[in-house]
């Protein structure tokens, strides 16, 4: 009856009982409310500040309205600050990465002011302003800064591009029919690591040469990671049961990583390799959210640090995850802020 929406929240019969009202938004998160007939012609009905989610309706036509404003916000700590610093781009920026020397973040804004393609930002984690590299969902920042690998955002089967992030021109890496999930450099900076599917397969990792774009299958169907080792030589993945292992770049048999139970997710390696950054499902960790240490050597599991901005007020989640420098010190990570009021919407016809 209706398409092209990013975000639909809520639906109800009007009061004729010929049409549908809904609340939608074809960009960012900001949804209006619209009315559909049951011949597909569509139109609008209200729009308001925020957004306006459709929870019922009386006999009378009136409409129960949860009018929610939504906001994702970003926290940082850099190499020697003793407090962390908010570092939000626009209304919904997704921390994707902090450079190995804590000072220089990856966002991708995903919210009405990113448009319909997102757009991807670098920002200094001394506060100073965020520069704007173009379109397309952010992934990763290359070793030496130059270049950050990105893609259409709405599309995965969109091929993957380098975006300088000084002077120079957007390049297409990838030339081929495969589906584009994520993508993270090797620390060599000659390599990008991909989760990749072939049409009507299952996910698999994939190592993409960034000078002639060839994609060569690492790991078997249904296996998926994007954490690598700071020497490049393995990254944990994780099959369709939850378990993760360490798969070695160069081949052979992977390591298991026994230690880790169920709802315990990696999320990063430690600056000298020796051991994973992971994060648990349990509640009690999720606020704030715990970050744990996994020392391979030993199997030992030690808390690293709990993080949460200062004013809790509408804060559904935090992370999952961070990103964490290869001092072990410096920090980004985000969360989303919700704050709503429920409201009685008259007169709508």
């Amino acid at each position: 009856m209706s398409d092209g929406w990013v975000s639909e929240q809520g639906l109800v019969w009007s009061p004729s009982g010929d049409e549908i009202w809904f609340s939608a938004t074809q960009v960012g998160s900001s949804r209006a409310i619209y009315a559909v007939s049951l011949a597909g012609k569509l139109r609008p009905l209200a729009q308001a500040p925020g957004s306006l989610n459709v929870q019922d309706i009386d006999r009378q036509g009136r409409l129960l309205i949860d009018h929610s404003n939504f906001l994702r916000q970003v926290m940082a700590l850099g190499p020697g600050d003793k407090e962390e610093k908010e570092l939000s781009v626009l209304d919904w920026p997704i921390v994707r990465q902090i450079s190995a020397d804590g000072k220089t973040i990856l966002i991708d804004e995903e919210g009405d002011g990113g448009g319909p393609n997102y757009s991807v930002y670098l920002r200094k984690t001394d506060g100073s302003a965020a520069v704007r590299l173009g379109e397309g969902r952010a992934m990763s920042l290359s070793p030496d800064g130059a270049w950050v690998v990105t893609r259409v955002a709405i599309d995965d089967s969109a091929q993957l591009i380098l975006l300088p992030t000084g002077p120079g021109q957007p390049r297409q890496l990838t030339h081929d029919s495969l589906k584009h999930y994520n993508a993270v450099w090797f620390p060599d900076g000659k390599r990008v690591l991909c989760a990749c599917a072939e049409p009507s397969h299952l996910t698999r990792n994939y190592v993409v040469d960034v000078q002639t774009g060839e994609a060569r299958p690492l790991t078997p169907e249904g296996t998926f990671g994007s954490q690598i080792s700071p020497d490049g030589n393995w990254i944990v993945v994780t099959d369709l049961g939850n378990k993760q292992a360490l798969w070695p770049v160069a081949g052979g048999a992977p390591r298991p990583l026994p230690a880790l139970g169920p709802g315990e997710q990696v999320f990063g390696w430690t600056g000298d390799g020796k051991g994973l950054y992971f994060t648990t499902s349990k509640p009690e960790d999720a606020w704030p959210r715990k970050i744990y240490v996994l020392d391979l050597a030993s199997g030992k599991k030690s808390f690293w640090k709990g993080i949460a901005p200062s004013d809790p007020t509408g804060v559904g989640g935090i992370g999952p995850s961070a990103s964490i420098a290869a001092d072990g010190e410096s920090y980004v990570y985000s969360y989303a802020r919700v704050q709503s009021e429920l409201e009685l919407m008259e007169g709508l016809k």
